[in-house]
């Protein structure tokens, strides 16, 4: 019979490698907001946003990889498609192409750009962020139907527990409160 301890040392070595690639690549997708600490902050300040809002934004929706596409959504920040050709005729760039959202600094500028829209249209509220937040993720009309006449966000919060777009806005605001 043959001896399976080279197999079985195969096999240890194997996971184990594949083990501390997962963990290495964790840590390098939680350390890599720092590459965009500076064009967060940048943002942040030219729309007069919070940039631990726009991080916490940045870090569920894309865990800070600029390359990112998922349903519609380009880059960082997971900004549509209508969305960038709004803020690119907001600011007179008549050269914008989607593919633009791929950059860091176009997709922050644009989604800084629609979040400040988002909080003034809510700022009448008891909490604008957190329907500021709920309208990033769903739309102004999915919030008016949620809240109904309500300015109370927990009115709102209670209305979208258990949805996707109450999950987003629990994380980024919980994250965005921590840091």
């Amino acid at each position: 019979m043959p001896d399976s301890r080279p197999r079985r040392w195969f096999r240890w070595i194997l996971l184990s490698l594949l083990a501390a690639s997962a963990v290495v690549g964790c840590v390098a997708a939680f350390l890599s907001g720092d590459e965009h600490d500076a064009v967060i902050d940048e943002a942040a300040e030219q729309a007069h946003v919070d940039p631990r809002l726009l991080k916490a934004i940045v870090w569920h929706e894309s865990r800070f990889d600029a390359t990112k596409y998922h349903e519609g959504g380009y880059g960082l920040m997971q900004i549509g498609p209508g969305t960038g050709i709004e803020w690119a005729a907001t600011h007179g760039l008549e050269s914008f192409m989607v593919s633009d959202l791929f950059d860091a600094r176009t997709n922050l500028q644009a989604g800084s750009w629609y979040l400040t829209r988002a909080l003034h249209r809510w700022e009448a509220t008891d909490d604008p962020t957190a329907f500021a937040l709920a309208d990033y993720a769903a739309g102004p009309d999915a919030v008016r139907a949620w809240a109904g006449e309500s300015k109370e966000a927990a009115t709102l919060i209670s209305a979208i527990r258990g949805t996707p777009t109450g999950e987003f806005v629990r994380k980024v605001l919980e994250r965005a409160r921590s840091r």
